[in-house]
């Protein structure tokens, strides 16, 4: 194992076990160094010194080699050996140095040729080739699986929001279709003339059985009229009283109001809804009824309610 941080360079035997045969500092600061400075540095920066990068005012390298099997381990050079390097230059001149390091690399440490390394340095290279190729592929199916499952989520949202508007549709249908269905209800004229004429009839006491009959055909003729005159699908606004289609009133009108109910634009101009009592046959807002008789078929005003009771 190799450390270029901290200057550890052993393998994991020698971490593990052999703690004093790691790395060990050199240091700047000492005498030593500043005397022959230029000498030291080529020691510590030859290519073939495998020493740490400065930290503050120390390196990091290792104590000495280790021998396994009769084989050398470790880096080339050593913490003795900087001191050896230097006093192996000697007197020669600055412009020597680097000759000087590498007749000590090859005539005192027996280091390996540069070029016996290769073979090794062939094989690291591919080795380190193989494994950024599969660190690559392996980065690129994690890219694709992501992209497959960003597809699939948008996939899903797709057909939810397909769903959702297909469920919507459904419903308006089925809510126009309740509206189509629903009994329209009579026009409030017609209603009021009808009352009328049975408050007439009343009026006037018993009445020959042939004008009764007359009369209730009558009454009859004009409610089919009155209710084929009113389209399926459309309601009678109490604002206006003008017919329309289910679609100009909103659902809460249809619901909660039925006879009372006012058109979108009779609502937005403040048209007050009204209707006809059918005990005395007037036409009032539909303040004058109570809520309950606004789903009834034959609406009596709060002041005939009153006398009823």
């Amino acid at each position: 194992m190799a450390s270029w941080s901290f200057g550890i360079f052993a393998c994991w035997q020698c971490v593990s076990e052999r703690k004093n045969c790691l790395s060990k500092a050199w240091n700047t600061s000492w005498v030593r160094y500043g005397r022959n400075k230029d000498k030291y540095d080529v020691a510590i920066n030859h290519p073939r010194n495998a020493i740490s990068k400065l930290y503050g005012k120390k390196y990091y390298i290792m104590e000495d080699n280790r021998v396994v099997r009769g084989e050398k381990v470790g880096p080339i050079v050593c913490w003795n050996d900087i001191d050896a390097i230097v006093e192996y230059m000697g007197n020669s001149k600055s412009s020597q140095y680097i000759q000087k390091m590498d007749e000590y690399l090859e005539d005192v440490i027996d280091a390996p040729s540069v070029a016996e390394y290769n073979e090794f340095n062939k094989a690291y290279v591919e080795a380190k080739r193989d494994v950024e190729r599969k660190a690559e592929r392996a980065e690129n199916e994690k890219a694709e699986r992501r992209r497959i499952r960003e597809e699939k989520k948008r996939k899903r949202e797709v057909e939810q929001q397909a769903k959702d508007e297909r469920k919507r549709q459904r419903e308006e249908a089925a809510a126009a279709k309740r509206g189509e269905e629903a009994p329209a209800p009579p026009n409030p004229e017609q209603q009021q003339k009808n009352d009328s004429t049975a408050t007439t009839s009343v009026a006037v006491g018993n009445q020959p059985s042939e004008q009764s009959s007359n009369t209730e055909q009558q009454e009859e003729k004009d409610n089919s009229a009155a209710v084929t005159n009113v389209l399926v699908g459309t309601q009678i606004c109490a604002g206006c009283n003008k017919s329309k289609s289910c679609d100009s009133f909103s659902q809460s009108q249809l619901r909660n109001r039925k006879r009372f109910a006012r058109c979108k634009e009779c609502v937005s101009a403040n048209i007050p809804a009204k209707g006809v009592c059918t005990d005395c046959s007037t036409s009032k807002e539909s303040g004058c009824f109570r809520k309950e008789m606004y789903k009834e078929t034959n609406p009596r005003c709060k002041d005939c309610c009153r006398k009823k009771s």
